[in-house]
């Protein structure tokens, strides 16, 4: 976005010092001029902005970490311009996309998020288990979409990678348009 506009406001709470390191590092790796990025400590439940500010709001892989999701989406509405746009991109731990992200975490070894084969069944075919603060929380997309419905006008879901087979893949991109 950053080479694309006049302004970008980086939000974020800032847990590593310096604040906003590891953004500044991706920045510098990526040869993108940051010039345009002002970095600011802020808690997407209790944004500083005034209403109707940006003409779009990002949230990549955010919304799952915070445990008032529906505070967070208020304030995305609230900072939107009423012709804006609010784009969310949100992990799928239910159904097949829970099974292949799993098994991609035991092979891989890095990390793995169930305990138990009954946990992962139970996020497979049921509804995800609720996790301790600091992870997903029992995160389910679906009701990112539902909250986001509510506080805009249109709200339409992608699926990524492979769109034409919405089952298999593993994040969600929402967008939600004119803010109410």
């Amino acid at each position: 976005v950053a080479p694309r506009v006049d302004d970008v406001q980086f939000t974020d709470i800032p847990r590593e010092t310096p604040p906003f390191a590891t953004a500044k590092k991706l920045f510098e790796h990526s040869n993108i001029d940051d010039s345009a990025v002002e970095f600011v400590p802020a808690d997407a439940t209790n944004l500083q902005y005034k209403s109707e500010t940006f003409d779009a709001v990002f949230a990549l892989d955010v919304l799952e970490h915070i445990p008032n999701e529906e505070a967070a989406i208020r304030e995305m509405q609230r900072v939107t311009k009423s012709d804006g746009l609010a784009v969310v991109s949100a992990p799928i731990e239910v159904g097949i996309p829970e099974l292949i992200r799993e098994m991609y975490r035991f092979l891989d070894g890095d990390r793995r998020q169930t305990g138990s084969i009954m946990e992962l069944l139970q996020n497979a075919v049921g509804s995800p288990r609720v996790s301790d603060p600091g992870e997903h929380r029992g995160y389910d997309y679906r009701e990112t979409v539902q909250l986001l419905s509510r506080a805009f006008r249109e709200t339409l879901v992608r699926y990524c990678p492979l769109p034409a087979v919405k089952w298999l893949n593993p994040t969600a991109i929402i967008t939600a348009t004119g803010a109410d």
